[in-house]
């Protein structure tokens, strides 16, 4: 099995969390709100190795990942079931550099409309959610 290709989403996370620290892009250097802080982003990267470590103990599936257009905009989504099938907070929108300039994903976790939509893509799979 190919770890690094199976959990290729779970592992691209787990990088974005380090990446912002090496970047300095936390809450007590840029000040800007939204921003994690240095405690939130070490709690990320906690329960996302240990979710990870889940995953591939227990050989259960990684996360869903879809690609969408809408007019002149694109991006993909990245969709994480909880283990009792319902949509995650952690599941995000994520734009195209052409998309309005936004820097960051769209999450439902500061997002509740996502849900909807992310609802929708799972369907159109015919991926179970709750």
């Amino acid at each position: 099995m190919n770890i690094s290709k199976r959990y290729c989403i779970e592992l691209n996370k787990i990088n974005n969390h380090l990446t912002d620290l090496e970047r300095g892009h936390i809450y007590e250097l840029t000040r800007t709100p939204g921003t994690p802080s240095c405690a939130t982003l070490a709690q990320h990267l906690k329960e996302d190795i240990a979710s990870l470590l889940d995953l591939i103990e227990n050989d259960k599936p990684g996360v869903a990942e879809f690609d969408w257009f809408f007019g002149n905009q694109s991006g993909s989504a990245v969709i994480e079931l909880t283990d009792s099938g319902y949509i995650d907070q952690s599941s995000t929108l994520n734009c195209n550099k052409n998309c309005y300039d936004f820097s960051r994903p769209l999450g439902a976790y500061n997002d509740d409309t996502l849900y909807d939509v992310f609802g929708m893509m799972l369907r159109s799979q015919n991926i179970n959610y709750k």
